[in-house]
């Protein structure tokens, strides 16, 4: 298929899904007539459609069989976007809101479009097999929000280098923050050292150690945690320069293994030990409706309610029997920006941009000839 072929292919879908989702929330009525639909919208425009419902009373849309009608039925020029433009009474949306809309909806089937073409020869009997890290990067997200790959803040590069469905791996970078700056939780079954270990060499963390030390600083006094690179690159190199310029903030620069980002882009997972714990880490991109921070107030008890979990788990008779476990949390840090916190109704995203989460993968609760699915 020509790239044209499959834009408009990639619209159709995302129609297709909007008019099933947005039916099934009562948004949107169409009308049925012997398995033909049609959908009249206060714009004056119409879209017909065969659809059929699910066990959960769910429309399902043939996207091959929609047509836009404004006085003669086009099947061949419809556009997602001028589907919502129609469709905007019903959606009571602003102006402005739709315009954001909009732009988040480009995003979404700009990664559609690589997904289309990733997935062209890929079967579901294929899948069936693969473990569930691989199984995430042919995925096309969120299956009931409707723009679910936004990722506003990615230039085309950023999809590539950092997207699940790129199958890239990348080293992460590093920083070490002063202590009595953080929120901080770990479990009592792991050392920071260890934690750290996990994706740094013995040398390279004692060269972070030289570092600290050659600024006249304790290494005890800060802690070291990860920085996704493109967090790194727009914003804290950015927003934190002050910090960084007083040494609150040292700067390793990339080093240790490489990890490859889940469905959801800021869970990382390591990518030659999947015994490793995953990496969680803020993000300050628009995705799903919303920007994946850190948020503060969960990290200095979140390790430690993790390990109460995961012993009910291991002592009720009834989750025991059923194999019931727990992904700990390991350990959790958030940074305080001194400024933000003073505003006390600013965006949350100002708030959560600096700090890390580390937990247990899934693959590391598998028996053997197991694989973990997504559920």
């Amino acid at each position: 298929m020509t790239k044209n072929e499959i834009w408009y292919q990639v619209n159709l879908n995302l129609i297709a899904k909007a008019i099933g989702e947005l039916t099934y929330e009562q948004i949107l009525k169409p009308e049925e007539h012997n398995s033909l639909y049609t959908l009249k919208l206060k714009s004056g425009v119409s879209y017909q459609f065969n659809a059929w419902k699910s066990v959960w009373e769910h429309l399902k849309v043939d996207s091959e069989s929609l047509c836009r009608k404004e006085g003669v039925c086009d099947q061949k020029n419809l556009s997602a976007g001028q589907f919502f433009i129609d469709a905007q009474s019903e959606l009571e949306m602003s102006d402005i809101t739709l315009g954001h809309f909009l732009e988040e909806m480009h995003s979404t089937l700009y990664a559609d479009m690589n997904l289309f073409e990733k997935n062209k020869d890929v079967t579901a009997e294929q899948m069936s097999s693969w473990d569930g890290n691989k199984v995430q990067k042919f995925l096309n997200g969120h299956p009931k929000l409707l723009l679910n790959k936004g990722r506003l803040g990615w230039a085309p590069k950023d999809f590539h280098d950092y997207s699940p469905e790129s199958e890239k791996a990348f080293q992460l970078f590093w920083v070490a923050v002063q202590r009595n700056q953080t929120t901080f939780g770990k479990s009592d079954s792991i050392s920071e050292e260890e934690i750290l270990l996990q994706s740094l060499s013995f040398d390279t963390l004692q060269k972070f150690k030289k570092e600290v030390a050659s600024k006249n600083r304790k290494f005890e006094d800060f802690v070291v945690l990860p920085v996704h690179p493109w967090q790194w690159q727009k914003i804290i190199s950015l927003q934190w320069a002050g910090e960084i310029a007083c040494d609150e903030i040292i700067p390793f620069g990339f080093a240790g293994d490489l990890y490859h980002p889940q469905i959801s882009l800021r869970t990382l997972s390591h990518s030659s030990n999947s015994q490793a714990l995953d990496i969680k880490l803020p993000l300050s991109v628009l995705n799903t409706s919303a920007v994946r921070g850190i948020l503060e107030r969960y990290m200095a008890k979140a390790a430690e309610v993790s390990s109460a979990m995961a012993l009910i788990c291991e002592t009720d008779p009834l989750l025991k029997a059923a194999g019931t476990m727990v992904l700990e949390e390991k350990a959790g840090v958030s940074f305080k920006n001194r400024l933000y916190d003073q505003v006390k109704g600013a965006p949350y995203r100002y708030k959560e941009t600096l700090g890390a989460i580390c937990r247990q993968s899934a693959e590391s609760k598998l028996k053997p000839n197991e694989i973990a699915v997504m559920a």
